[in-house]
């Protein structure tokens, strides 16, 4: 029998971050600094993860979202907003960090296994030209016609 995935929820705040993991529903905390992210990123490196999910919190995320890349670990920063309502959902009403966290772990959980039966996503190609060229021959053409038709008064 295979052991159950793993699913991690990061509360990430100015000098502290939650971690919360599902199934076992284990907890604990380290600080939002450099000794404090790489010990989280050798812990999570140890438990190998399914995914690890952390909301986007006006820029506090990014030193550990550089190490989680660095480290090659499977992780989605998410929409507080998105968030919030997935706990709404499901009828966390509270808001602490240690259930922020396990909120995060739980929607990890939810939208890991829901994200698996996806079809691979496909490549978008890119745009012919850049959106501010199009934008900006939408605007002239628009300003022209305008001009002629005043014009023709």
């Amino acid at each position: 029998m295979t052991p159950p995935q793993r699913f991690i929820g990061i509360d990430v705040s100015k000098r502290q971050l939650d971690i919360a993991q599902t199934p076992c529903g284990e907890f604990w905390s380290t600080t939002n600094d450099e000794a404090g992210i790489e010990e989280l990123v050798k812990r999570l490196g140890c438990s190998r993860p399914a995914l690890i999910v952390l909301e986007a919190t006006g820029g506090y995320e990014f030193p550990l979202v550089a190490e989680l890349a660095a480290a090659k670990l499977p992780f989605a920063v998410a929409n507080p907003r998105q968030v919030r309502a997935f706990a709404k959902g499901v009828g966390y009403l509270e808001k602490t960090d240690k259930i922020d966290a396990a909120v995060m772990a739980h929607f990890a959980e939810v939208v890991g296994k829901w994200s698996q039966c996806l079809p691979a996503r496909r490549t978008v190609a890119p745009l012919p030209q850049p959106w501010s060229a199009m934008a900006s021959k939408r605007t002239s053409t628009c300003s022209s016609s305008l001009s002629l038709a005043w014009r023709r008064r």
